[in-house]
């Protein structure tokens, strides 16, 4: 996944219709890391960025989603969060299936038959996408700042609901620990 995530690079960053925590967190927290690294990054979703969430994208994230699938052209890497089927990007579907350049997917469901990537990070343990950005920073020495902190730490706490279903582990608990080190404030 490294050799993809090269400074200077145009990046998309998209994730399933209707986006939850998980999808949003994993967006925002991402997009942080990769402009961490001098690419250029920006956010397209098949649907319009959920009220309940919009405190995560704060001033320095990106979001073209009105303007839908045009938003995807002239990037050099898309990246798809939170899903394994294509077919969950919904009106950005078509387009994504023709990119000619790199497509990553990081997720946490099973993998589908007909992935929206064709380069693919997947872990079906983990407690929720953000948790596996939250292993890549750590692999790649990332700095987590406390917006991105917050941003994972959503995810997590969303997609098991609240350290409740039973997707919520040991690991999953440390990782919430050392977000909550990096500033998240959890009220």
């Amino acid at each position: 996944v490294a050799e993809y995530l090269v400074p200077g690079k145009r990046v998309a960053l998209s994730t399933h219709m209707n986006s939850d925590g998980d999808g949003c967190g994993s967006e925002t927290g991402l997009t942080r890391f990769l402009m961490q690294r001098g690419m250029q990054v920006h956010i397209v979703n098949p649907t319009p960025w959920p009220d309940l969430f919009r405190f995560l994208l704060g001033s320095d994230v990106k979001d073209r989603t009105a303007e839908g699938a045009k938003a995807l052209d002239g990037i050099d890497l898309l990246i798809v969060l939170d899903i394994s089927d294509v077919k969950r990007l919904g009106s950005l579907t078509e387009k994504v299936r023709s990119l000619t350049v790199p497509r990553l997917v990081i997720d946490h469901h099973i993998a589908s038959d007909d992935s929206a990537g064709n380069i693919v990070l997947t872990d079906t343990t983990a407690c929720a996408t953000g948790e596996l950005i939250y292993d890549l920073a750590c692999e790649l020495d990332w700095n987590i700042s406390a917006d991105a902190a917050r941003s994972l730490y959503v995810a997590m706490l969303t997609d098991t609901g609240g350290f409740r279903f039973s997707n919520t582990s040991p690991r999953c608990h440390a990782v919430a620990a050392d977000l909550l080190a990096a500033g998240v404030n959890p009220e």
